[in-house]
């Protein structure tokens, strides 16, 4: 093991799988360590998806579902013996024996699992626990569950350990100063024992560890007094594995590192974060530039680009970006425009050269910008940029200079994440989510105004002038006639608590309207749907709130913290009209306003 300030940055790579025929590619951020298991150098780790940090080489190499059979992309725990390696999450389990996977669903095993699904091997039986339950994979293949009457009165099972052949479960809460008691299971039941030692990591030196909200201790007599091995705030560390020469690996979720203790005292940091594995948590917003790039802006990781092989990552700390909260982006030939705000009128403008890799700030009271919350950026035929600001100001920039625009909103009413665009007869638009500021078009002289009854999330325009709009309360289209429809979420066949909030719309080349919900994607034609949920197919729980098409029409998705592509063909044909009948329908009349620009 290298000395701790010797330890190199991580070498990131996606693992992949010549069999896998499959039409979704995923990548995955990098977004904490659940658990790890060691095999020799290699240290397995269980977070989205499967990584393999191999310490000799300091590579990184990702693991993800669907190329990889592993029972999905929100891993738990992780178990390594004897050439197999155990893996499970919230989907199920995985055993993989080489190049011999077996994947078993939640439902196959026969537990209801969540967040926490703790792993363990008595003897070479694979045990795994559930909520209220345990289950244990019988030599015939056959699972076998259990319901002690101790948890179906308490809560989570916490770990589980094997010593001397006996299986201990520690039932009891997730944080700092949460109670665990330890049980020994025994014929189908679990009786309590005074081991309060199993409540902690226990090192073959006969060692406990332990990990709390700001420090890392160990005990020598045990637990009777306890030493600090590393303290830093808010880094939530927890002690999780000992390799076969008594070092001690812990984790730390902020920062995401991976910390390495012989004889008690720290030899190595390995920072998963500091790796150029993809930087993609909370996207926002997903758009290419004319050589292919894909341009990624993020709630709080700032600006990624990915050019189809390495990936790119501007933030505060590694740049000039002066904030990384973007939640309007436009990408031109030469430059990304990003609106940067982190509340309702904070914020400001960050312009990117793409040739130059320089940044440029905007910030209200120190430039021309007319105030914070910026959004709605929209590139003109002859090349000026258009944004709304918060104030209620259509601000242009014209290369380096500005005018302005006054529109009759009120004051911190901001524009959706989804940018603004340009209609074929030169119109500008934008759109709020305030109720019911509706949608505004700007011609160069006067607004025009759909107050409508509903906040709206997303919005674009398709090659027929057809606005369509995701919003709170489903999907509002305004056909080329003048009519507009609501598609309530049963109209659509939304399911889901999430069902009414239409997150983000992308039309495709054959122009359907591909709608994002946190828990289903829907692709309609105008008169079928086609639904797809994130779990069947990448193995997350929910989808994100940004979709889009690349040049060659592949759709692009955020799921959770993934970026997903779609390489396959809808189930449903190419668009033909609205005939799908529609909750409700309006006119024009219903909704329209002008007013003059001032």
């Amino acid at each position: 093991m290298p000395s701790q300030a010797s330890i190199p940055m991580l070498t990131w790579a996606r693992a992949e799988n010549p069999d896998y025929d499959g039409d979704w590619q995923v990548w995955g951020a990098l977004t904490g360590i659940s658990d790890i298991a060691i095999d020799g150098d290699t240290i397995w780790i269980a977070s989205t998806g499967l990584l393999a940090l191999d310490q000799t080489h300091n590579t990184l190499t990702h693991y993800l579902f669907p190329t990889f059979p592993l029972p999905g992309n929100s891993l738990h725990s992780v178990l390594y013996q004897d050439g197999a390696l155990y893996v499970s999450g919230d989907a199920g389990v995985s055993i993989w024996r080489g190049d011999d996977w077996i994947t078993y669903s939640a439902s196959e095993i026969g537990l209801d699992l969540d967040f926490n699904a703790p792993l363990a091997l008595q003897e070479g039986t694979l045990w795994v626990a559930g909520k209220k339950k345990l289950a244990r994979l019988n030599a015939d293949g056959r699972w076998e569950t259990f319901q002690p009457k101790a948890l179906r009165e308490k809560g989570t099972i916490n770990r589980m350990v094997v010593e001397d052949g006996i299986l201990y479960v520690i039932v009891g809460g997730m944080g700092e100063d949460a109670r665990r008691d330890v049980y020994r299971f025994e014929d189908g039941e679990l009786v309590k024992v005074d081991r309060p030692e199993l409540a902690f990591f226990k090192a073959t030196n006969g060692d406990l560890w332990k990990g709390e909200r700001n420090a890392l201790s160990y005990s020598k007599d045990g637990g009777q007094t306890w030493e600090e091995a590393l303290s830093e705030g808010g880094a939530w560390f927890v002690p999780l594995a000992e390799d076969d020469q008594g070092r001690i690996y812990a984790r730390a979720r902020f920062p995401n590192q991976l910390y390495v203790f012989e004889e008690n005292k720290l030899v190595g940091t390995y920072d998963l974060q500091r790796s150029d594995a993809p930087e993609i948590n909370f996207i926002n917003i997903l758009q290419w530039d004319d050589a292919g790039r894909l341009w990624i802006a993020t709630d709080g990781r700032g600006l990624t680009m990915f050019d189809g092989r390495r990936w790119r990552n501007w933030q505060p700390e590694n740049s000039h970006l002066r904030d990384d909260a973007i939640r309007a982006m436009l990408v031109t030939r030469d430059k990304v425009y990003a609106g940067v705000r982190s509340g309702a009128a904070s914020g400001g403008l960050s312009v990117f050269d793409i040739a130059s890799e320089t940044w440029t700030n905007y910030w209200p009271d120190e430039s021309p910008l007319s105030y914070g919350g910026v959004g709605g950026l929209a590139e003109a035929k002859d090349g000026r940029i258009f944004m709304m600001t918060s104030d209620g100001a259509l601000n242009i920039l014209d290369g380096e200079q500005w005018s302005y625009a006054s529109m009759p909103i009120p004051k911190n009413a901001l524009p959706t994440y989804t940018d603004g665009f340009f209609d074929p007869t030169g119109v500008y638009w934008v759109a709020t989510d305030a109720i019911p500021l509706g949608v505004w078009g700007y011609d160069g002289e006067k607004w025009t105004n759909f107050r409508l009854p509903v906040g709206i999330k997303s919005m674009v325009m398709d090659s027929q002038r057809r606005l369509w709009l995701g919003t709170d309360a489903g999907l509002l289209v305004r056909d080329i006639n003048g009519k507009w429809l609501l598609y309530a979420p049963d109209a659509l066949g939304i399911q889901g608590v999430s069902a009414g909030w239409i997150e983000d719309i992308a039309i495709d080349n054959a122009g359907r309207a591909w709608l994002m919900t946190l828990e289903d994607l829907v692709i309609f034609n105008g008169a079928e749907l086609q639904h797809i949920t994130p779990a069947e197919r990448v193995g997350k729980p929910f989808w994100g709130e940004a979709i889009a098409f690349d040049q060659e029409g592949r759709a692009w998705l955020e799921a959770s913290d993934l970026l997903v592509r779609f390489d396959g063909e809808p189930e449903i044909g190419p668009f033909a009209g609205l005939t799908l009948p529609p909750t409700q329908t309006f006119r024009d009349k219903d909704f329209l306003l002008f007013f003059p620009a001032e």
